[in-house]
């Protein structure tokens, strides 16, 4: 089996882990991930869920690697995120 690999170390070079997490639901079992510093800061995060809010519905698409419309998704994501915080 490979060495786990972060998912990105920080400026101050601390790294971070995706944390695998499993529920049942109606019979399935689905999974999600949350990206924490150590497995004890993850199981803080899972707790802190309850409180979290719905902030809208992801389209599930890939994003388009063409240099134009790359611009022109980051330039449409920031629009969004700026008309949605007032």
């Amino acid at each position: 089996m490979r060495e786990p690999k972060p998912v990105f170390v920080d400026t101050d070079g601390v790294p971070w882990w995706n944390f695998l997490f499993a529920y049942e639901w109606e019979g399935k079992t689905y999974g999600f991930d949350i990206c924490a510093r150590s497995e004890d800061e993850a199981k803080a995060r899972l707790k802190r869920l309850p409180l979290a809010r719905f902030d809208g519905q992801a389209c599930g698409g890939p994003i388009p690697v063409n240099p134009f419309t790359s611009v022109y998704v980051r330039a449409l994501v920031w629009w969004r995120n700026f008309t949605a915080s007032r």
